[in-house]
């Protein structure tokens, strides 16, 4: 199994208190997102099987972190220099196994959540399972719902269905940024992309899938925590100031 972070975002809604720097790289109680996010990581796989996706204008700043870390991973620059030229995430998953020629299955992170949980989970049901799965978890705010993908579950654990920030919310279960795809279904993203998809939120690439094959949910067994605006950015710093990670 291979590990795509998805880093190449700009992070405009953040700008006015972190200015001009990449959100992965902000620090939450000492420490930073993605080093967080590298530490969950290093629990299933070494560096050479993690590979981070970043723009132009931010390559100096992971070129630092790597150093800094020892990390011996890929660091892929996705050409974008500014939000408007910018591929999106599904277009830097397409950008990131064409460039590699991937071929392995494949779990796809964002690079601004905080995973408060272990991920040898996601790893035991896919390995059961063998279709892909989705992170998902309950959230009974309904406003919040609307900002983010939601799922139907049956019984068995399978995704009825994917709906992208939808209006009306069918169920509480909010689908994470958390994907593992089995290694037969990588060229279903870029068919994707060729048939007129949206290339920004992975969501959007899940509703498509979820229409064609088998999607599995897997309930987050901890907290995920999202650093993407000034307020949830400053609700983290004190949650981990008070709680600090295990």
């Amino acid at each position: 199994m291979k590990t795509l972070i998805l880093a190449a975002g700009y992070g405009t809604r953040l700008q006015p208190v972190i200015g001009d720097f990449p959100k992965p790289l902000v620090e939450v109680g000492g420490i930073t997102v993605l080093d967080r996010l590298v530490s969950r990581l290093e629990a299933l796989q070494s560096h050479e099987d993690i590979c981070i996706v970043s723009n132009a204008r931010y390559m100096r700043h992971f070129d630092s972190w790597c150093e800094a870390r020892g990390f011996s991973g890929t660091l892929l620059n996705d050409g974008s220099t500014e939000a408007g030229n910018r591929r999106g995430a599904i277009g830097d998953i397409a950008f990131a196994l064409d460039t590699l020629a991937l071929d392995d299955d494949l779990l796809i992170v964002a690079s601004d959540n905080i995973l408060d949980f272990p991920l040898h989970g996601l790893a035991s049901s896919f390995e059961a399972h063998e279709c892909a799965h989705v992170g998902v978890y309950h959230n009974p705010d309904l406003s919040d719902q609307r900002k983010r993908g939601v799922v139907v579950i049956g019984q068995d654990g399978s995704i009825e269905s994917f709906e992208e920030k939808p209006d009306a919310p069918r169920t509480v279960w909010a689908a994470s940024p958390i994907y593992l795809l089995p290694a037969g279904l990588l060229d279903f993203v870029p068919a994707y992309l060729e048939a007129g998809g949206n290339p920004d939120a992975p969501g959007h690439l899940m509703v498509s899938l979820c229409q064609a094959h088998p999607l599995r949910g897997w309930e987050l067994p901890g907290r995920i925590v999202d650093i993407g605006t000034p307020e949830t950015l400053a609700r983290a710093r004190e949650l981990f100031r008070e709680s600090p990670p295990a």
